[in-house]
This record gives C-alpha cells, sequence and structure tokens, in this order.
C-alpha cells in the first residue's frame, strides 16, 4: 500500500506508480522538476507528494478497501488542507495505444476493453462493481456527498 511506502520512506519526497501503467520516459524527471507539493498524473495513478504533505495531510484511508475512492478521499482532504496540486489534464481524446489508455502526461493507464474493467469478466467483474459501490457509498457517509458535492468539511467517521 501507499501508507507502508510511506512508513518505509519517512522523510522522502515519493514518486508512486500504480501497477498497471507505464510511463514516458522523462516523465519522473518533469514530476520532479514541477514546484507544486503534489503532481498527480492521470489522477492518482501516477503521482508525486513532497514529504511534508505527507506529514500535513496524512496517510490515505485504507477503510477504504481494497482499493477505490481512497485517492478521491485523498484528494479532498489535500483540497480542505489548502494543499497547491499540479493536475495534469487528461486528454478529453482518449488515444487507445497498444489496448490501453494514454493520456498527454504521458502515462498509460489499465488495459482498454470496452466490455469490462481491466479486461475482466463474470464474477471478477461483479466483485469489482460491488467493491467499487461499497467505496463510493463509504465516501457519500464520509464526506456528505459525491466528489464537488461533498457537505462536510470535518470527515464523518461513524
Amino acid at each position: 500500500s501507499w501508507n507502508l511506502l510511506r512508513q518505509l520512506t519517512r522523510s522522502m519526497d515519493l514518486v508512486l506508480l500504480n501497477d498497471d501503467c507505464a510511463v514516458a520516459s522523462d516523465t519522473f524527471e518533469r514530476m520532479l522538476t514541477d514546484t507544486a507539493p503534489v503532481v498527480l498524473a492521470w489522477g492518482f495513478s501516477c503521482f508525486r507528494m513532497r514529504a511534508e504533505v505527507w506529514e500535513s495531510v496524512g496517510e490515505f484511508d485504507e477503510a477504504f478497501y481494497p482499493a477505490y475512492y481512497e485517492d478521491t478521499d485523498y484528494r479532498r482532504r489535500l483540497k480542505l488542507a489548502g494543499v497547491e496540486v499540479s493536475e495534469w489534464p487528461k486528454d478529453p481524446q482518449v488515444e487507445v495505444a497498444l489496448g490501453r489508455n494514454r493520456g498527454p502526461s504521458g502515462i498509460t493507464h489499465g488495459k482498454h476493453d470496452p466490455d469490462g474493467y481491466q479486461g475482466w469478466r463474470g464474477e471478477k467483474l461483479a466483485w469489482f462493481e460491488r467493491t467499487l459501490e461499497a467505496n463510493k457509498q463509504r465516501y457519500v457517509r464520509k464526506w456528505g456527498g459525491m466528489p464537488d458535492e461533498e457537505r462536510f468539511t470535518v470527515p464523518f467517521n461513524g
């Protein structure tokens, strides 16, 4: 998990990349030279955070298990903390390259499959849909609404 990596590298800035992504040859160099405390490329698929951000905002909420919406939750917390975020834009016309989605940030993410997420089918796809919905509902309870419609500035963790 990202939190475990953070614990192992307490005072270091980190660049993290999801395991289903590939990056252009200059992506990490560009991320490291960006002056913002947080750089998001293709959302939280690839990101760089300075050590002081981890200290002030805290760890990712692992109650969003095993994944999905933990990044949305963290983005909300960054916003409430007033942390500057450099977000590299997503390409509105997603280019499909080698069966994967590629944005202008140089990030290639996930397996492109019009019939299911990551090429998953059957029970695996059903599990994904259940998990995604459960974590979406957790986010709504925690923040009082969907992203950009939240009513709470302090999370409800009940």
